[in-house]
């Protein structure tokens, strides 16, 4: 069965007002959440294990002079992924806080990717690369707050 046929059945369920529509559109909310909440683990602990092992070139990427700082953030971002991969395996329960929670950090993530822009914080290609990340950010956090948005309310 495709995905399109099952979010037509979901929505056929939705509109006769069953029990199994509602239970169907949670249970795909919440495995698209979780799918979500993976791949913002998966390339947060990416970008982390780049700026941690490869400090210096990327703070020449970025038009940076504190390399200590790139490290810094890099492990900052292994542990922020650690975390959401922990929310991405939660127990339902657990998943819409959890899930608001990284939301909020991405949604700092992506405040403070502007303010620098904005500062100047960084130069030539850095600006370019710090907002293709502050846009993919976002588009986690606009994923992450769509499907819990969705999630059955405890």
């Amino acid at each position: 069965m495709t995905s399109t046929t099952l979010l037509a059945n979901d929505i056929a369920a939705d509109r006769a007002g069953t029990t199994a529509g509602t239970t169907a559109r949670s249970t795909m909310a919440e495995g698209r959440l979780r799918a979500v909440l993976a791949a913002n683990a998966v390339t947060s602990a990416a970008a982390g294990g780049v700026a941690l092992a490869a400090g210096g070139w990327v703070a020449d990427l970025m038009d940076v002079s504190t390399v200590g700082l790139v490290r810094l953030v890099g492990a900052a971002l292994l542990v922020f992924a650690a975390d959401v991969l922990l929310v991405a395996r939660a127990a339902p329960v657990r998943l819409r806080t959890g899930a608001a929670l990284v939301s909020a950090a991405d949604a700092t993530w992506v405040a403070a990717t502007v303010a620098l822009i904005a500062a100047g914080a960084f130069g030539g290609t850095g600006v370019a690369v710090a907002a293709v990340m502050g846009l993919g950010v976002a588009g986690f956090c606009a994923l992450q707050l769509l499907f819990r948005s969705r999630l059955p309310r405890a």
